[in-house]
């Protein structure tokens, strides 16, 4: 797996710039991504969220991190990122994650992105449209709302103005939610959201926001924070405050485009 000290920094970019041949690229990938079924595929990184596993951290606290913890959410969904990235990069190297931005006037009017709503795609099954999940023997479905119930993209512009970590990541994480919500289905639940394909590019979207709003205010995060273990990942909240350490950067947003 790609992590620190790596030459290389990939570019994750809007899902809505990926011209034909870069989306079918990366669908040839999470197909073969799809296909394995021991600890090195897809369903056991989704797994690790929410049924069977229960690692991901939403706003929970712990015995041994009784505050702490809820404020982990970022660090612990970005380990998930990569960790996810360097696994789906085994079926090809030359790719990286997209993110959605589910404010974006061309979400407000399409709602899901297309890429990942048609059912097939370059004669076959489109692997970002569901997943089957074996242990439920059910594919993951979505229910969306109408596109213009998607946050405003304001709500995600005052986030860059709050200064306090604990106060951002708490903000950031109710546009996270309603996100969530809006989608339906599988969307919508702990236990299988990341079974679904598009849970990842809204994630990265999340983190994208994190990294933007890094480079204004910097780290301040509570005392004892950056020693956490981020279970199940080989990471401590301190391995994880800097993206391009992990080998990975964000496009600028751009003109989104209709493919």
């Amino acid at each position: 797996m790609n992590g620190p000290g790596d030459d290389i920094v990939r570019r994750r970019m809007n899902i809505s710039s990926y011209d034909a041949p870069r989306l079918s690229t990366f669908r040839k990938a999470m197909t073969k991504f799809m296909a394995i079924t021991d600890n090195r595929g897809y369903n056991h990184m989704a797994g690790n969220h929410g049924v069977p596993d229960w690692y991901c951290w939403h706003g929970q606290s712990s015995r041994r991190f009784p505050f702490l913890r809820t404020h982990a959410f970022l660090p612990w969904h970005r380990a998930y990122l990569k960790v996810f990235e360097d696994h789906l990069l085994d079926h090809d190297s030359n790719i990286s994650l997209p993110w959605w931005d589910a404010t974006s006037p061309l979400s407000h009017r399409e709602g899901i992105p297309k890429a990942y709503k048609e059912p097939t795609a370059d004669g076959t099954q489109n692997p970002l449209y569901k997943f089957h999940i074996p242990s439920q023997d059910a594919d993951t479905k979505r229910n969306p709302r109408r596109p213009r119930q998607l946050p405003a993209n304001s709500s995600v512009k005052a986030l860059y103005d709050i200064s306090d970590f604990g106060e951002f990541s708490t903000a950031l994480q109710e546009v996270h939610d309603s996100v969530h919500v809006w989608c339906g289905g599988s969307m919508s639940t702990q236990a299988y959201s990341a079974y679904d394909p598009v849970f990842w590019a809204h994630h990265c979207n999340i983190d994208r926001i994190w990294a933007i709003w890094q480079t204004k205010h910097g780290n301040n995060l509570p005392e004892g924070l950056p020693e956490m273990d981020l279970e199940p990942f080989p990471y401590r909240v301190k391995n994880v405050l800097k993206i391009y350490d992990l080998g990975y950067e964000y496009a600028a947003g751009g003109s989104e485009v209709k493919f």
